[in-house]
């Protein structure tokens, strides 16, 4: 659903005797009510007809583009864990691979920076949208397993026999569609994915 809200309204939840709020950090919720800072009343200004839960389920995100989406209870993650994180809903979103640090006030996810984990970065990024990978997803590829990669967002996914982990982050797979019996050349990739994964 899209709304028409202030920027700065970050959250909105339903207190228990029907009115919304609107919230810049996004309130905790307590045995009766949702806590936050500087609530802003939005009853006069929005209809929230569609919403037909209790209150308890109703603290939404509001997204860059006006549209909201649920927030839900945050999941137990451990420093380093793969997730598949991107800053962009709709069909044109790209899912970069990165390792979890810990999930900012507002709820986002924050990563470290680049791909790196926390025992080679200490800079970490914030993301919008994040996703726990599928079990084959996160499958390091191994010498000569064909994997899907790309220079760019412009570019369409192209097959190749992986080789080893670039410095940056990126992939280096043997030239052409030969694998380690047929060359020694190789060339390094920006991105990558395993031919498996979304």
């Amino acid at each position: 659903m899209k709304l028409q809200i202030s920027r700065k309204m970050k959250y909105v939840a339903k207190d228990k005797i029907g009115s919304w709020w609107g919230y810049l950090v996004m309130p905790s919720k307590s045995k009766d009510e949702w806590n936050g800072t500087s609530p802003r009343p939005l009853n006069n200004t929005l209809d929230f007809s569609w919403f037909s839960g209790d209150w308890e389920d109703s603290l939404h995100r509001v997204l860059n583009d006006g549209t909201i989406e649920k927030v839900t209870d945050l999941p137990d993650l451990a420093a380093d864990t793969p997730v598949l994180v991107c800053d962009f809903k709709g069909s044109g979103r790209e899912w970069l691979k990165r390792h979890f640090s810990h999930f900012a006030s507002d709820g986002s996810i924050c990563c470290f920076s680049d791909g790196g984990t926390h025992w080679t970065e200490t800079k970490t990024t914030q993301w919008s949208h994040w996703k726990l990978p599928e079990e084959e997803a996160l499958r390091t590829p191994k010498k000569d397993d064909l994997v899907l990669v790309r220079d760019s967002n412009a570019q369409g996914w192209i097959p190749r026999y992986f080789s080893h982990f670039g410095h940056d982050g990126g992939v280096v797979c043997f030239d052409g569609m030969l694998c380690s019996s047929e060359t020694t050349h190789t060339c390094p990739w920006r991105h990558w994915k395993n031919p498996k994964a979304n």
